[in-house]
């Protein structure tokens, strides 16, 4: 099994695997190694992470969100279209998103089971307590 890290970013998130020679930052399914922390949904309603919710926040900006993690603890949700969020349930959608591109670049071993919307999520910026 595969020692990942995660770095779940206000801005971008990023996910490294521990090998002997240090860390090796992993590309999500664009080739990048960071992930914008954005969320949106797509025109039929699909959740979208990532660069491709980032280029719909403009013209798309009732249906995509950015800068939650900044909401982490405060019970506020944010509307995407018609559902309601919490800033846990879409820092899981980035985690999950993370998580699934860690394991097309490891070969589709799983890592860990997926964070559930609604999930505890650690935050050193709250002190390490789980939120």
């Amino acid at each position: 099994m595969a020692i990942i890290g995660i770095d779940l970013g206000t801005t971008n998130s990023a996910c490294g695997v521990w090998k002997p020679q240090g860390v090796e930052l992993i590309p999500n399914r664009l080739g990048e190694v960071l992930t914008p922390s954005v969320v949106g949904l797509d025109d039929s309603g699909e959740i979208i992470v990532g660069r491709t919710a980032r280029q719909r926040l403009i013209h798309h900006s009732d249906k995509t969100v950015a800068a939650f993690k900044r909401l982490m603890g405060t019970g506020h949700r944010v509307a995407l279209g018609t559902q309601l969020f919490s800033a846990t349930e879409l820092s899981s959608l980035v985690l999950r998103s993370l998580k699934e591109d860690a394991e097309a670049h490891l070969g589709g071993h799983g890592l860990w089971p997926a964070p559930e919307p609604g999930g505890a999520v650690p935050d050193p910026g709250f002190g390490g307590r789980h939120l």
